[in-house]
């Protein structure tokens, strides 16, 4: 209740006087009061007596006793003490979220209602009372109407602790707004800043790729064109008819995975094209049953001496030649032959196997790289522990360019990313090593071959990174998801075209709850078994892709190429996959983002893409701050699109605080209670 109390000896007691004679409403001299309501703030039925409504706002007259007017919930009879304030807004952010707060600043006229509806907004979030005061006195108010507002805003905005006034009452954006308040808006988690996209049928969208396949196909100029088209669009299906529709030309097709690559291949010979199938050594060992030599091999291969894999399948030959069977003893004898040059039109083979390839021998061939390569170029990084690297200075073995690097890798500070200058080790000087005995049987080779490293001081290691430079030819890749900027990065010499095909709209549903997290740290700190349960009563008993360490099954971050055993299932996708922050330094130093004497820390930041404004832990650089999200939408959606949501009407659900394409955002809270600043700060997690 809002009250006017008036004294006896006031000068203005007969204008009050003067008031109710022209309303006609009594007035009660002695206890001389009004008494002011909301009208959605009282039931009018309980009041007894006089009393009048204008514009909304209820008075009652004279000596009512209005202490027994019964009050309706409102709004702004909450505590708005109790709200959170919200921070990270400039002045210039906020205009561009709120168009009646850019009508304010205009200088055109302005309501004091609606001037009210800012005021209350604005006073939960930092800076917005200076921001609010400021447009005033921008908009050359007379002096009055400024010191009016500043004890409005201390008497009643601040003195009765109104809340955030909702938008739909003085505020003509409303409805296109479609939010409840700006302070609502800001605090919500995500939010939608840009229009979604319109959507094409889904033929048109095929037909876009296949036209846009077939134009790269016949193009001869020497450029990497990257495709980038939805999962589920038929991307793989598309190019295996274009292959089989040009028996005169010859292909290379990489995909991710060998399970992919079987797949691939078998779908090229039911068109009658005759296709080669690489296979790796490791690969052709596993097949054969040996597991204590294939556990060898890939040891070795890990570690980068894959040069000693010949020499320990002949070792084991002679060792266990009477344990091995005639089948294996063949396949073993295959794999040491040196295979020709393949002849046939279609070579499938794999990201990996591709970097390995001399294809200068297989100049005309084209070739066609299924999904983002650079993911796969990312995945060339390890580790060294530093006390294997003391443990070899120690042993006084080295060779002296060797043992200099290794002294000033010691000497980095943690954190601390730096460029090197590959030592190319031939495989004579890789077999040395290997023969000098178990203290350097680790991945120093992979370390002297890198191009960028990081110290990590408090896990006790060096991360490095190992460039591998695609040759400078046609190539064309057909991909989900691609960044151009990183492309350019990568391959700053290089032509890079970059097609997007317009997207069609989901056959499913994706249902996103975002309030969340979701990182490893996040599930870990809750419990696993808590999360997974409330889940569950989500979304049914469905299948998980989640984090490895949650051993949700054989399809996880990180891996989930390939897999298509969920198609036209419903699915849960339960994480945000960020990887060390020390890993995304690695990679930016490789692509030259890191400058001098900048500290890059990773807090939790609003950023804005992909159309959404969101909070998440992020660097502040843009550079690397496009690195990190890409690899964490790049996991998500890959995870998503294993139902095949694009063309079957099956529902994902999504637990992540990372918007992800055409998601049913759902930002209520599903798991026990949380600081959301603890939250936030636990979410910088390892690796996948």
């Amino acid at each position: 209740m809002d009250q006017i109390k008036i004294k006896s000896d006031n000068n203005f007691k007969r204008d009050i006087d003067a008031l109710a004679r022209k309303i006609k409403v009594p007035w009660d001299s002695k206890n001389s009061r009004f008494a002011f309501y909301r009208k959605e703030e009282i039931d009018c039925e309980s009041i007894q007596g006089e009393w009048i409504e204008q514009s909304g706002i209820i008075m009652i007259c004279g000596s009512i006793l209005t202490d027994n007017v019964e009050k309706k919930t409102c709004s702004h009879s909450i505590p708005g003490a109790s709200l959170n304030e919200v921070s990270g807004y400039t002045k210039e952010k906020l205009i561009q979220l709120c168009p009646l707060l850019a009508d304010f600043e205009r200088k055109g006229k302005f309501s004091n209602n609606a001037m009210f509806l800012l005021a209350t907004n604005l006073r939960f979030i930092k800076g917005g009372k200076r921001i609010f005061f400021n447009i005033l006195k921008n908009r050359d108010e007379p002096e009055w109407k400024t010191k009016k507002w500043e004890g409005n805003w201390k008497r009643d905005i601040e003195g009765k602790d109104y809340r955030p006034m909702e938008c739909k009452k003085n505020c003509k954006y409303a409805s296109d707004c479609n939010c409840y308040s700006l302070y609502q808006k800001l605090s919500m988690n995500i939010r939608r800043v840009e229009k979604e996209e319109d959507f094409y049928p889904l033929n048109v969208c095929e037909q876009e790729l296949e036209g846009c396949l077939e134009e790269a196909i016949q193009n001869p100029e020497n450029a990497m064109r990257v495709i980038v088209a939805q999962t589920g669009l038929g991307k793989t299906e598309i190019y295996c008819r274009k292959i089989a529709s040009m028996p005169e030309k010859k292909f290379i097709v990489a995909v991710p995975t060998c399970n992919l690559q079987n797949e691939v291949a078998d779908r090229l010979e039911h068109k009658g094209v005759i296709c080669y199938r690489t296979s790796s050594k490791i690969n052709n060992i596993k097949k054969l049953g040996l597991d204590d030599l294939y556990d060898k091999a890939c040891e070795l291969y890990n570690q980068g001496f894959g040069i000693m894999i010949r020499t320990i399948i002949k070792n084991y030959m002679t060792e266990h030649q009477d344990d091995l069977s005639d089948h294996q003893k063949k396949g073993l004898k295959e794999i040491l032959n040196v295979h020709k040059c393949p002849k046939e039109q279609c070579i499938v083979t794999t990201h990996a196997y591709l970097m390995m390839m001399n294809l200068d021998e297989l100049a005309d061939y084209e070739i066609i790289i299924d999904e983002d390569i650079l993911m796969s170029l990312f995945k060339r990084n390890g580790t060294i522990d530093l006390q294997d690297i003391q443990k070899m200075l120690d042993s006084h073995k080295l060779p002296k360019e060797i043992r200099n690097l290794l002294k000033k890798i010691m000497k980095m500070e943690n954190n601390e990313t730096r460029k090197l200058k590959p030592i190319a080790l031939n495989n004579h000087a890789k077999m040395g090593l290997y023969k000098k005995g178990g203290v350097f049987h680790n991945t120093l080779p992979l370390l002297l071959e890198s191009t960028s490293i990081a110290m990590d001081k408090q896990e006790r290691q060096v991360m490095f990174f190992n460039r591998m430079n695609l040759p400078n030819r046609k190539m064309i890749i057909v991909s989900a998801s691609a960044n151009k900027k990183l492309y350019q990065g990568y391959f700053p010499d290089r032509r890079i075209i970059f097609h997007t095909i317009h997207k069609a709209e989901y056959q499913g549903k994706v249902i996103q709850y975002s309030a969340h997290t979701m990182s490893r740290k996040c599930i870990e700190q809750i419990g696993a078994d808590t999360v997974f349960d409330k889940i569950e009563k989500i979304t049914g008993k469905i299948p998980v892709i989640s984090f490895k360490m949650t051993n949700k099954g054989d399809i996880y971050f990180g891996k989930t190429e390939g897999f298509d055993e969920y198609c036209g299932k419903d699915i849960a996708v339960v994480g945000t996959p960020h990887s060390k922050p020390l890993f995304y330094k690695l990679l930016a130093c490789e692509l030259g983002y890191i400058k001098k004497n900048v500290s890059y820390t990773l807090n939790c930041r609003r950023v804005v893409r992909n159309g959404y404004d969101f909070k998440i832990m992020s660097f502040a650089d843009p550079d690397i701050q496009n690195l990190q999200l890409f690899l964490i939408e790049t996991d998500l959606e890959q995870a998503i699109g294993r139902s095949r949501v694009l063309r079957k009407t099956c529902t994902v659900y999504v637990f992540s605080n990372y918007p992800c394409e055409q998601a049913e955002l759902i930002q209520t809270e599903y798991l026990p209670e949380i600081n959301d600043e603890e939250e936030m700060k636990c979410e910088e997690i390892g690796n996948t």
